[in-house]
């Protein structure tokens, strides 16, 4: 018929929401800028490639709910993961500032390990603030490559756990509070589950592990070689 056959070439692909994993920093260069972008969807998964990631000032935004310095808020059912088959494999460098907040009911934080979430002279915000959702074998290391112990002033605690959010299968160890100004707890458990997490060699001036609302859970977790004004914490 002398009609134009059809170009499959150029057909449109449609893929399964939830099917797509986003590397950083191949598609993406920070935790933000992938969680903002219309690319990641519900039930997608974003991974940090193995190694050493170091975040500084201008990968951290400020969460206009929390008003937290962050590298990113979690706010829809998306897994954001480490490579490797340890925490330790995947370090993420907060740059001596917050971390990671999650609050959505279906987001996870797994296998990731964050260090120098710190500084000497300014406040920094909850290292992992858990609203909802769930943080899995992840690692909360206060020791430093260049400090064994970097003391700081800080927002109530390291790690909050809110209503039916689980902290699991994680660590938190080696955070030193030297100025001692107002009451800075480890963890914070205000009516949700921490579960066989082991908490070590942390000094503090408040408790280990503080539990407030209704029903906050401890279960299976060790408290070992920590100091401050209530060691067994809970």
């Amino acid at each position: 018929s002398g009609e134009r056959p059809c170009d499959l070439s150029y057909r449109a692909v449609f893929r399964k929401a939830g099917s797509g994993v986003h590397l950083i920093p191949t598609d993406f260069a920070t935790l933000a800028e992938a969680l903002a972008s219309e690319q990641v969807v519900e039930g997608d998964v974003i991974r940090f490639a193995t190694g050493t990631h170091v975040f500084d000032a201008s990968a951290h935004v400020t969460d206009e709910t929390t008003t937290y310095s962050c590298l990113g808020a979690i706010r829809k059912s998306v897994i954001v993961e480490g490579t490797g088959s340890s925490p330790n494999d995947t370090q993420i460098d907060c740059g001596g500032s917050g971390g990671i907040i999650v609050d959505h009911p279906e987001a996870v934080v797994r296998n990731l390990s964050f260090t120098n979430f710190v500084n000497e002279t300014e406040l920094a915000d909850p290292i992992l603030y858990v609203n909802q959702g769930v943080a899995s074998n992840v690692c909360v290391n206060g020791l430093t490559a260049l400090t064994a112990h970097k003391g700081f002033k800080a927002k109530t605690c390291m790690v909050y756990v809110g209503v039916g959010a689980l902290f699991t299968d994680s660590q938190v160890f080696g955070y030193t509070n030297t100025q001692w100004t107002g009451n800075i707890d480890v963890v914070w458990l205000n009516a949700g589950t921490m579960r066989r997490c082991k908490i070590s060699r942390n000094r503090v001036n408040a408790y280990m592990a503080q539990v407030t609302g209704a029903p906050s859970q401890v279960e299976e977790c060790e408290f070992s070689d920590n100091y401050g004004y209530s060691c067994g914490g809970v």
